[in-house]
């Protein structure tokens, strides 16, 4: 019966540990979705403004038709009237000093280049084989030369130059890297796993909590069982002595 009891009790630590890992588990995959949704969210915003920009841009170079209109005259109209061409000439004013550092038709073609085709994505996975091939080349930055060291080592000074340069150069790749990321068709891939790992971290945890309350029940029947036992060992041996 002890060892029975022993057993049991092994059972619902093994069950407590896997329950307890597998909430780490849980909670480090809903963070990792949280900041992949959030940069989603950012990205899904910045091409929303950037929709708008462009179709505003592109609304400010359209003339619209003139058409003689018959107005009738009320008092007080002829004055708004000049109010409002005063305000429209004070806005040709503003447009004809402003210029576009491009044409806007340019600036439009290459803000939906952009967003809207599969170039970028195509951009970021082949900066992606620069980035591993920096990484695999390149060491990080280290601290440059001091006088006394270039002194004592002239032979060494051009090879450390050349790290510091070289470590500097791969943290630029991985800083483009970084910049490219919201176009990586990669990451949507990684955020359907991630999703999917947590569903099924989710229903390990419901099953390991399944598991620990049936290991208690078994050792809570076991304790009972034991108990019986020990009492009907007492009442047989109880005359005997």
């Amino acid at each position: 019966m002890a060892g029975t009891r022993e057993s049991q009790i092994t059972a619902v630590a093994a069950a407590a540990a896997a329950a307890t890992t597998t909430a780490a588990t849980t909670t480090a995959a809903t963070a990792t979705t949280k900041k992949k949704m959030m940069m989603t969210m950012t990205t899904t915003t910045t091409m929303m403004l950037l929709f708008f920009f462009v179709w505003f841009m592109l609304l400010g170079g359209v003339n619209a038709p003139s058409y003689h209109v018959l107005l009738v005259k009320a008092p007080g109209l002829e004055e708004l009237l000049g109010s409002l061409d005063g305000v429209l000439e004070r806005l040709d004013t503003i447009a004809s000093n402003v210029e576009p550092p491009l044409p806007v038709p340019l600036m439009a073609a290459a803000v939906l280049f952009v967003f809207c085709t599969t170039a970028p994505a195509r951009f970021a996975a082949a900066w992606s084989r620069v980035v591993r091939w920096a990484k695999s080349v390149v060491n990080p930055p280290v601290a440059a030369p001091a006088d006394d060291d270039a002194a004592a080592a002239p032979a060494a000074v051009p090879a450390a130059a050349l790290a510091y340069l070289r470590g500097w150069f791969a943290m630029f790749v991985v800083g483009v890297d970084r910049l490219l990321s919201p176009f990586k068709l990669e990451d949507k891939d990684t955020e359907a796993r991630i999703m999917a790992a947590e569903a099924r971290a989710t229903a390990a945890e419901a099953h390991a909590e399944a598991s620990i309350m049936a290991a208690e029940a078994r050792a809570t029947a076991a304790e009972v069982r034991a108990t019986a036992a020990e009492a009907r060992v007492a009442v047989v041996e109880a005359p005997a002595t």
